[in-house]
């Protein structure tokens, strides 16, 4: 069913965008036709394929234009072109396909549609005129060509009559600007006549005197004395006044303590652009600039200096930031300071082992003869150390890096920078038993310091009346940072005491936690 009556759309194309809405239906990309204008006079027909593609949807679909096809601020005209063809063939002896007639007559429908929003564009002549579309065509045309003639025409008669009014107002300007300065003169003449000898009350007529020399413009100057020359690195002479340097002049009537006139002198030795009398570096003397602020982006080649203040800023703060930060504890780490830091990260150390149990057992081999069976259990074997490492790691003010202590037999990391290892735990030692044999001792857990020690063996005695000891527990490894890091000793062997009682094996002591610590690097 089509109850949509639109079969055209347009659109102005705007920057950045390629793909526009196609807001009626289509069964193939060649059912749409696609034009541009930008005066919408003249059309512009885009080809399927080599300007754009499109998308079918179930309602419509979308034109997707090439980049630089079109250019921005375009017209475009989106509109139906179904082909006025019947593509189904309805056969008389099977049955209707309803979605096949339905799709027929919605393209009919769209067809009709088509025409009518093409007419709608059309010059219609009323149904009494007698007259052709070819007629009022050539009468548009015959007029257009009349218009533009009587234009022509209209435009040459305005430049000849706008010239003629240039020329007369240049000429009433040229003889009111004469007559103005005739009045002027005039004034002057009259003006002069009226004026007398100046004097030090009042403005007046001026002669020129000795001394004195007068311009053809007008300009009163004294000519320097023909013996007086100008001054030299051998020669006294006159001497002109250059930046930076300030003569004092005529003393003011009134003025308390006036200097005495004509006394060269220094003036401000600094200005405020840092220019003016040279800038100093580290190649040149001149002027610096002082700051208190080290921390600003400045160097020598720029004339900047850092004044005590500021050293003295840089030197508390210094002091503040060598203190060392040890963190036994999980936590963000938060730089005060851009700057290196030197970082160790001690993984946790691994546990010992637990000791082995010991077992007795005795077996009757004839009615008079006991065989006895005694074995201790093993010792356990030393936990590793944790593994140590040290990096130099540049930080920005403010930067937060999480840290992750290890405990026993864990790793330690500060943020992804340094990830140093926890250290192997120690194997149990074995537990006494018919058929075990005599017990082995557990073996030393994988260390990066020293080696962790392997439990003592149980011991195997036929005797009841003696004691049997376990297997001595291993030692664990030492890391190579003070107290952090290091593997717990292993626990030792059960035994049996003389009076044939057993006692427990020892359970292996811990490692002890990793560390990070954190100090600024002041080159060391």
């Amino acid at each position: 069913m089509i109850s949509d009556t639109t079969t055209s759309i347009r659109y102005v194309v705007t920057d950045g965008v390629l793909s526009y809405g196609i807001p009626f239906r289509i069964y193939a990309p060649a059912d749409v036709a696609v034009f541009w204008s930008v005066d919408a006079r003249a059309d512009t027909e885009l080809t399927l394929g080599t300007h754009y593609t499109v998308t079918i949807l179930t309602e419509g679909g979308m034109v997707n234009l090439l980049p630089g096809v079109v250019p921005v601020g375009a017209v475009l005209a989106v509109v139906s072109n179904i082909p006025a063809t019947q593509e189904a063939d309805f056969s008389s002896t099977s049955t209707v396909n309803t979605a096949a007639l339905e799709t027929q007559l919605d393209r009919q429908v769209q067809m009709i549609q088509q025409l009518e929003d093409s007419v709608a564009r059309s010059v219609v002549l009323p149904v009494t005129s007698s007259e052709t579309p070819q007629d009022v065509v050539r009468a548009v045309y015959a007029a257009r060509d009349d218009a533009q003639t009587a234009n022509s025409e209209a435009q040459a008669a305005m430049n000849t009559a706008a010239n003629s009014a240039a020329a007369a107002a240049e000429n009433a300007a040229r003889a009111f600007s004469q007559a103005d300065r005739a009045k002027t003169e005039a004034d002057r003449a009259q003006n002069l006549a009226n004026i007398g000898p100046a004097t030090q009350e009042k403005f007046g007529m001026v002669k020129i005197g000795e001394g004195i020399d007068v311009e053809e413009d007008g300009t009163i100057s004294v000519p320097p004395p023909p013996e007086i020359n100008l001054a030299t690195n051998a020669t006294a002479g006159t001497v002109i006044v250059g930046e930076g340097l300030d003569i004092t002049g005529i003393v003011e009537e009134g003025q308390e303590n006036p200097p005495t006139p004509g006394i060269l002198s220094l003036t401000t030795h600094a200005s405020e652009d840092g220019e003016k009398y040279g800038r100093g570096d580290f190649q040149f003397f001149g002027h610096v600039r002082l700051t208190d602020d080290f921390e600003e982006i400045a160097s020598a080649s720029e004339g900047i200096g850092l004044s005590p203040a500021g050293a003295k800023a840089m030197y508390d703060k210094l002091l503040g930031l060598e203190g060392t930060t040890t963190i036994t504890s999980s936590r963000d780490f938060v730089a005060p300071e851009a700057a290196t830091y030197r970082v160790t990260v001690v993984g946790g150390g691994g546990s010992g082992g637990s000791g082995g149990s010991a077992y007795a057992w005795t077996v009757q081999v004839s009615e008079t003869r006991y065989d006895h069976n005694r074995y201790s259990g093993g010792g356990g074997g030393g936990g590793g150390a944790g593994e140590t490492l040290v990096m130099d790691v540049t930080l920005a003010k403010g930067e937060s890096v999480p840290v992750i202590v290890g405990g026993p037999g864990g790793n330690s990391s500060f943020g992804s920078y340094v990830v140093s290892r926890g250290g192997g735990h120690g194997g149990n030692g074995g537990s006494g038993s018919k058929t075990s044999g005599i017990p082995n001792g557990g073996g030393g857990g994988t260390s990066y310091g020293s080696a962790a020690g392997s439990g003592g063996s149980g011991k195997h005695s036929t005797s009841t009346s003696s004691g049997l000891s376990g297997g001595s527990g291993g030692a664990g490894g030492r890391s190579t940072h003070g107290q952090y890091g290091h593997g717990g000793n292993g626990g030792s062997g059960g035994g049996i005491n003389s009076n044939g009682t057993y006692y427990g094996p020892s359970g292996g002591a811990s490692g002890t936690q990793g560390v990070v610590i954190v100090a600024l690097n002041l080159g060391g």
